[in-house]
């Protein structure tokens, strides 16, 4: 998935530990690196490349904001946040 690069890197003071057993399982030093090395393999570079459209991203970001799982993720994401990072990768 195009945001899991991005959203390790974001998350990579507060789940410092947490990525670095997901960069070594992967094998990696790197687990954002090579989360998007295998995004771009499956064919997931940007999120206009699966038919998100720009202007649906406000949307998309509140709704992302407003799930259980964002409220819980080791650093807290406002709407703006989500939407910066939804953003970068469209």
């Amino acid at each position: 998935a195009p945001a899991l690069p991005p959203l390790l890197r974001i998350s990579a003071d507060a789940a410092a530990a947490p990525i670095a057993r997901l960069a070594a399982a992967m094998g990696v030093a790197d687990a954002a690196a090579r989360a998007e090395e295998l995004a771009r393999l499956g064919g997931f570079a940007r999120l206009r490349d699966l038919g998100v459209a720009e202007a649906d991203l406000p949307a998309i970001a509140v709704a992302t904001a407003e799930r259980h799982g964002a409220k819980t993720n080791p650093r807290p994401a406002s709407a703006d946040d989500v939407e910066a990072l939804l953003r970068s990768i469209w």
